[in-house]
Formats: C-alpha cells, structure tokens, sequence
C-alpha cells in the first residue's frame, strides 16, 4: 500500500515538474487513496485468495474509499480546470531564466517536498483501512477476531457514517460552487452562506471528517 501510494505520487509528481501544469496535484492526491485501497485488496487476494478479498468487509472498505476518491476528485479536478492555477504551487514553478535549485522557487525541491506530504498524508490516512483490510484474511494476526453479530453491526453502522458524511461533504461542495459560479450572485466574492454553510462553518470538512 505504501509503495503504491509513493509510487502514485511520484508519477504525478514528474509529470507536474516536467509539464508545470497545476491540474494533476489534487486528482492525484486523492485518487491515491483508490490506489492504496485497490493495492491492498490485490495483495490480501495474492496471499490469503480471492475468497478472503471478496468477503464483506474489504469489499466495502475498498467501494467507500473509491467512490470518496472518485467524488473529491473529481469535484477538486473541475475547480482547477475552470481556474487553470493552484495558488499552492504558484511559487514552486521556477520562472523563465530562473536557475534550478538556487533559484526563488528551489525548483523542483519545493515541488518534490509538497508531494512528499502528499503521499504521507494519504498513506497515514489509509492505515487504519489497509490495516482492516488485512484483518479479513487473518483476524488472529491483525487483531481479535469479533463475534458475526458484533462484525455485521459495526459494519452497518460504519457504512450509515460514510454514507451521512458523503452526503453532506457533496451537498457542501455542490452549494458551494452554485453561490460561487452563479455570475448573478453578488456576493459571490464572499463566504458563503447558504444552505449547509448557514449552518456550518465549514460543512465540508465536517463531511469529510465524518466520512473517515
């Protein structure tokens, strides 16, 4: 899953300091969570079989991270593209007759260094699922083996918080974009404050933090 995830990383790390495009850091980022996702069902599938990665719990762990990656992404890859610059990156592309290395920008060690956190972010972020994941093929190694009862319940209820959270962080970033695109709008400029937003500061990140 690591090497997955650094190996994900790196690619669309070149292809941004060989480009200098700022579309690939968001949709990589997240899509780096699928990756690692997928990359941990392909593993316990090659050790325990393909019995062990289809039962219940790695299935449902692998669909929930994907379809978030896919959703954010996807969200995250639309903004860049209408914007065309990620005011994090302006300053880590080094200008025409800039020198590498020394230059203001420290091209490309700047670059390379937002990357780096990127993928560790990602890779943090998924222990707990590669680690669950893991679990499903040999319970006893990772940790104890629960009852059916108790295993079927903290599913379902895991499942009904992803899906709560989905919900509310797609609804936020939806609202947000119509308060923010809508060219009648004349505080579009400013925060918004409409639907979830009137009620939550940032209604997104609590989405996001119920979703994990």
């Amino acid at each position: 899953s690591g090497l997955a995830v650094g190996g994900w990383n790196l690619a669309g790390f070149t292809a941004t300091a060989l480009t200098g495009t700022h579309k690939l850091t968001d949709i990589t980022g997240t899509s780096a969570f699928a990756v690692s996702a997928l990359a941990s069902l392909g593993l316990l599938a090659s050790k325990r079989g393909l019995k062990a990665s289809l039962s219940p719990r790695p299935i449902m762990l692998s669909v929930c991270v994907t379809a978030w990656a896919a959703r954010l992404g996807g969200y995250l890859f639309d903004r860049i593209r209408k914007s065309h610059e990620d005011p994090r990156l302006k300053y880590m592309f080094r200008k025409e007759g800039e020198p590498m290395l020394t230059g203001p920008s420290a091209f490309p060690l700047k670059l390379l260094n937002f990357w780096s956190i990127q993928a560790l972010w990602a890779w943090t972020s998924m222990l707990p699922v590669t680690m669950a994941i893991a679990a499903a093929g040999d319970p006893k190694k990772v940790m104890r083996t629960a009852p059916r009862s108790i295993s079927s319940l903290a599913l379902g209820i895991g499942f009904v918080g992803f899906s709560t959270g989905f919900l509310v962080e797609t609804l936020a970033d939806s609202q947000k974009s119509q308060f923010k695109n809508d060219v009648t709008n004349p505080r579009r400029d400013k925060w918004c404050d409409q639907g979830l937003w009137s009620i939550s500061r940032y209604p997104n990140y609590l989405g996001e933090m119920t979703v994990w």
